[in-house]
């Protein structure tokens, strides 16, 4: 009752306050600070955009990843942040017991990078999930997922017409539902389906915008851990060691001849989705089918114990 009960708290705060204005001012002096880091080389753009969420203004490269729907990827989104926060824990291991000053590390972070919403997000489930394990509240990945949506729009009410925010919850949503289903599944089998099934998901909201293809999953299948748990690492150790532009610069290069390889059509149909009412609609399918299954399973569990007495 009392996560019930912070939750509606926070959504009444929100109405008279908007926490994200509040720390504005904070969170662009640490992005300009952030900017002021990397060193100057020939895809400084890009780098700009994986470590510290700068928006890309090359059009030809934008247009690229767009098309290819791996724009989310360069730019720093929840899976990276997520990745960079099991870095940041694995490295404060030693001297810290508690996941507390990780959180606060990663929330400096993210304020680094703008406080754009999927970010933002995900950090508010990371807490949340902490505050599920520490004080044992027993929630399920819906629930926690539901739960750090709700927070993000009580920060930044506006938000809730957010396509980003809307496109990484579903996203989200689509790798929970292939862990729910096929919870014995090897890591790439589950890669795979998940791609597959955040893919399909997003299509009623990329169609409208001609950005959508059946195998565009493809590109953002190689692209994405090669980015976010490779590359985005690699780029922040630069910061401490300029020499290595060169070869951070090669392996760049690589990946755009890599994108350009792909020729992808996007699908010419007329479709109109509210994202709010599509990402709220996925949300309570998760939330309904993860219910489901633990009924399922507690019914296996109960004929078994039954037929071994």
């Amino acid at each position: 009752m009392f996560q019930f009960i912070l939750i509606f708290s926070a959504l009444l705060l929100s109405c008279k306050y908007d926490f994200f204005h509040f720390l504005k001012p904070i969170s662009d002096l640490l992005h300009s600070q952030c900017l002021s880091w990397i060193s100057a080389s020939q895809f400084w753009e890009l780098k700009a955009a994986l470590i510290c969420g700068e928006d890309i203004q090359n059009s030809s490269i934008k247009k690229t990843l767009i098309h290819l729907n791996v724009y989310h990827v360069a730019v720093i989104s929840a899976a990276q942040l997520q990745s960079l926060h099991f870095i940041f824990y694995w490295l404060g291991r030693p001297l810290f017991k508690e996941k507390t000053p990780t959180l606060a590390i990663s929330w400096i972070y993210v304020l680094m990078v703008g406080m754009n919403p999927p970010v933002t997000r995900a950090w508010f489930f990371l807490s949340w999930q902490w505050f599920n394990r520490k004080f044992r509240w027993h929630w399920s990945s819906s629930l926690l997922l539901m739960a750090s949506c709700l927070i993000t729009i009580a920060f930044h009410p506006a938000w809730i017409q957010s396509l980003s925010l809307c496109l990484s919850v579903v996203s989200v949503c689509g790798l929970a539902m292939v862990s729910s289903i096929r919870p014995s599944a090897g890591k790439i089998e589950q890669a795979l389906w998940a791609a597959i099934l955040i893919h399909l998901l997003l299509a009623p909201l990329l169609i409208p915008f001609h950005q959508w293809n059946l195998w565009q999953f493809l590109p953002g299948m190689v692209l994405a851990p090669v980015l976010g748990i490779v590359l985005l690492p690699y780029f922040l150790l630069e910061i401490f060691f300029p020499s290595w532009i060169s070869t951070s610069d090669l392996i760049l290069s690589g990946v755009l001849k890599f994108l350009d390889r792909f020729e992808i059509s996007p699908i010419d149909f007329q479709i109109t989705v509210s994202a709010t009412i599509y990402m709220f609609s996925s949300l309570a399918i998760l939330f309904a089918l993860d219910r489901w299954l633990r009924v399922e399973r507690l019914k296996n569990y109960s004929r078994q114990a039954q037929s071994s007495l």
